[in-house]
């Protein structure tokens, strides 16, 4: 089962319905990111983690409720204090392991590329930080990227910073700047909303790369968690192995 909560107030009542009822449903939480968790037209909860959860439970008979919330520092309370099961797609941390129980198996692995225009591709490269310095930089403020792309930005001619990550695609197809970091499966996915897919390409060398993970709640009350977690692993090594997790990924136009 998929629900999708906007409403503080009635996420917390449908929690305290999981929470309470004999059969008790696992409660799984994520932030909005599409295309891993999105809410459709229907303000149902969609996307590439809730498929690959639903696949694996549904396999193990464990019946599940989804709340998205758009909010880090609540969904982090809410792991400390156990009101959740789940955690959808979070990177390994080593301050998070107090909380948090990490399984063997990613089942994503989140790149961040530069892109740059189609027509560009062979005259941009970046090997690098120094090679951008005679193109047009664009980045958002408030994004991490690497410290070494920070300290070098210092030195480009023309580098544009604005807040918004959204607006980075069009400002890239409409020629305002010639490259710009972006967060590959994401960047690739909204390109292919807006019908931009073939206007744009990224250079193969990431600025980062790790792999995600579906956490388990250490003060989740859920019985045998423990065990889950096992069943979650193997099943999902499953998916790897038969290329189900493979044609997932293709769904939600991942790069290879």
């Amino acid at each position: 089962m998929q629900l999708s909560i906007k409403n503080f107030v009635l996420m917390l009542a449908l929690l305290q319905i999981a929470f309470f009822t004999q059969a008790r449903k696992l409660i799984i939480v994520g932030i909005p990111a599409p295309p891993m968790r999105y809410l459709d037209t229907n303000k149902q909860p969609k996307g590439f983690d809730i498929d690959v959860l639903d696949h694996i439970l549904n396999k193990l008979g464990h019946k599940y409720v989804v709340v998205l919330i758009d909010s880090s520092p609540r969904v982090e309370i809410m792991w400390k204090k156990g009101d959740m099961d789940i955690l959808m797609t979070y990177s390994y941390k080593k301050e998070r392991v107090k909380y948090l129980i990490y399984p063997k198996e990613s089942h994503v692995t989140v790149a961040w590329n530069f892109f740059i225009r189609k027509e560009d591709e062979g005259k941009i490269r970046f090997e690098n930080y120094s090679d951008l310095k005679k193109w047009r930089v664009g980045a958002s403020s408030g994004k991490s990227y690497t410290k070494e792309f920070w300290e070098a930005s210092k030195s480009y001619p023309f580098i544009q910073i604005i807040p918004r990550d959204n607006l980075q695609l069009n400002k890239l197809i409409n020629k305002r700047v010639d490259i710009v970091p972006l967060e590959t499966i994401s960047a690739l996915y909204k390109a292919h909303q807006k019908g931009i897919s073939e206007k744009i390409t990224y250079l193969k060398k990431p600025l980062k790369i790790k792999p995600y993970y579906n956490l388990f709640v250490k003060a989740s009350t859920y019985p045998s968690l423990n065990k889950l977690v096992k069943k979650y692993d193997e099943e999902l090594f499953k998916m790897k192995q038969d290329n189900t997790l493979k044609k997932l990924k293709h769904k939600y136009y991942f790069a290879e």
